[in-house]
């Protein structure tokens, strides 16, 4: 297989991890998504990685040209739907950043592209490989704390230096498509069908960084009346040990489960609470292309699409100060 990846903003180093176990398949050519974006970070970790790929200044020339077998889409995040709906309009498969679109009608146009199209569609939901996350998934599929009734997610990240284009909504989408969109997939895992969303965010403190949110939270009702909470930050001080700090927590009818750290604790009936041993994590492009080889990719797409949705009403929301009917 040959792979063409456009843009170097997102998580293309878990596509050259995953590449590590995949000897048949190469990177063609790499493109920037837009003409102000350096993919020079990407073009080194491509060489370090042991990779050779056509360098184009056009990415519609490029796939065009080279005719990959899968496109790696992660330039700035505004700009994926249109991308994505290019690529499986020209029947190019596709691995794409989150969130998949900036607005509900970008969206609407992905999911008519996908669906008039049959052609695979990944989405870069990374965290739900996660070796706490998997270990989580597997006791609550278990019955361990029975019906799951709330949800509390947290997503905190030093800021760090980010690139120029986090300064704009139009590029960036916003702190909650972008970050929040993590929680969001974990909610929505768990509580199952959404149904109203409410949030608030805020650029306070955001150290110039113009438009782009510091601080946010929100709210999730799903159909049984099970509720989430969400909050998110780029607040993590420079001294943390690490760059994150994610958290979820889920009660249930029977116990709670809470991951931590990395590590998930479990409290329930049975006894106090004590550390599960966590499952084997997944690199999540390996994960991707094990399900492209299966014909399987679709339950990835949905959640992309859902957790897209979700997300955009939850900036609706916090935008506008009206909760969101989903």
């Amino acid at each position: 297989m040959r792979l063409a990846i456009i843009g170097s903003s997102g998580h293309y180093p878990v596509v050259l991890e995953g590449l590590s176990e995949q000897e048949e398949m190469t990177i063609c050519a790499i493109a920037p998504g837009c003409r102000e974006e350096d993919i020079t970070p990407l073009a080194e970790a491509c060489a370090e990685n042991g990779h050779a790929p056509a360098v184009w200044e056009d990415w519609k020339e490029m796939l065009s040209a080279e005719q990959p077998s899968l496109a790696v889409i992660n330039s700035w995040f505004g700009k994926t739907a249109d991308m994505v709906c290019w690529c499986l309009y020209h029947g190019i498969p596709v691995y794409a950043e989150k969130p998949l679109a900036a607005s509900p009608e970008e969206l609407v146009q992905v999911r008519r592209a996908w669906e008039e199209t049959a052609c695979p569609l990944g989405v870069m939901l990374t965290l739900r490989y996660e070796p706490w996350f998997l270990t989580m998934q597997k006791a609550v599929e278990a019955g361990q704390i029975g019906d799951v009734r709330l949800i509390h997610a947290q997503k905190s990240y030093k800021l760090g230096r980010r690139p120029e284009f986090f300064q704009r909504r139009k590029d960036f989408t916003g702190l909650i498509p972008w970050v929040g969109i993590h929680a969001v997939d974990w909610a929505v895992s768990f509580g199952g069908k959404c149904v109203q969303a409410m949030g608030w965010h805020t650029t306070m403190h955001n150290r110039g960084m113009h438009d782009m949110e510091m601080t946010a939270v929100a709210m999730l009702r799903f159909t049984d009346d099970a509720f989430a909470t969400i909050s998110v930050d780029y607040l993590r001080p420079d001294g943390a040990a690490r760059h994150d700090d994610d958290r979820l927590r889920l009660t249930g009818t029977l116990g709670t489960i809470e991951a931590v750290d990395g590590q998930v604790y479990l409290e329930d009936r049975t006894g106090p609470r004590r550390t599960l041993p966590l499952l084997e994590g997944q690199n999540p492009f390996a994960a991707f292309l094990h399900l492209l080889q299966k014909g399987e990719t679709a339950g990835l797409t949905q959640a992309g699409i859902e957790a897209t949705r979700i997300a955009l009403a939850l900036r609706e929301a916090a935008d506008t100060g009206k909760i969101q009917e989903v």
